[in-house]
């Protein structure tokens, strides 16, 4: 088990600090509970790890992220970090304004690429491709995977950050205001997403999350997941 480290000899990432979220557990609670949560706001608040208590085996790591200072080495804005794409090979990744791939036409100086977004050509970072060789460049998981935002509100058990008027780098077609808020709890982290149009042309997203969920046994039939099914409308 790795133990969770203190915030003054945490490196910045992103050029922020990493915020914790911590709670103290709640004795005579039967079964495991959340302790710990912990974002990276200089990396467009990914949710970098989750700690449970577990009875019979104390604290464990729920996310499958590496040390904070290894993950600090690797969003360094490299060659293999264009626009950020390292921050979704750990932890749990916020998409936005959209989520997976978007192909479209390669342009001559191989790192954008053009496409049609209803009614509007754009030009996206072509910042992936699969790992055959030749495999199409496109356009992958969102434009705010290396972006800062700025904390509204921070307590041991609470977080709430915002990236307001964010013009994507111009990729995209209006500016945008996100707000990510989250609460620890013991049997929860609550953990929200929100958006609006802060431009004055209409602009299509979508919001996605890529967690990386931590298999301590190594044994996949041990995790089973359940996700409750609904729908809405706005």
């Amino acid at each position: 088990m790795q133990s969770s480290p203190s915030t003054s000899d945490t490196p910045l990432i992103g050029g922020a600090a990493p915020v914790f979220l911590r709670r103290t557990p709640t004795p005579l609670l039967e079964g495991p509970e959340f302790v710990e949560a912990v974002f990276l706001p200089g990396r467009g608040m990914n949710f970098f790890q989750a700690r449970g208590v577990f009875p019979g085996s104390g604290e464990i790591n729920l996310l499958a992220s590496p040390p904070l200072a290894e993950a600090g080495n690797q969003l360094d804005g490299g060659s293999d970090d264009f626009m950020g794409v390292r921050s979704f090979s750990f932890g749990g990744a916020v998409l936005v304004p959209f989520a997976n791939r978007v192909r479209g036409r390669l342009q001559p100086d191989g790192r954008t690429l053009e496409t049609e977004i209803p009614g509007r050509v754009v030009r996206l970072p072509a910042d992936w491709c699969g790992k055959h060789p030749g495999a199409e460049k496109c356009a992958i998981h969102g434009l705010i995977l290396a972006a800062k935002f700025d904390l509204v509100e921070v307590t041991p058990e609470r977080v709430k950050a915002s990236l307001r008027g964010y013009d994507f780098g111009g990729y995209w077609v209006s500016k945008i205001d996100v707000l990510v808020e989250a609460e620890l709890s013991a049997r929860a982290v609550d953990f929200a997403v929100r958006v609006a149009n802060a431009g004055r042309e209409p602009m299509p997203v979508g919001i996605g999350w890529h967690p990386y969920l931590a298999l301590p046994s190594g044994e996949r039939r041990q995790a089973p997941c359940a996700f409750p099914a609904g729908s809405a409308c706005c």
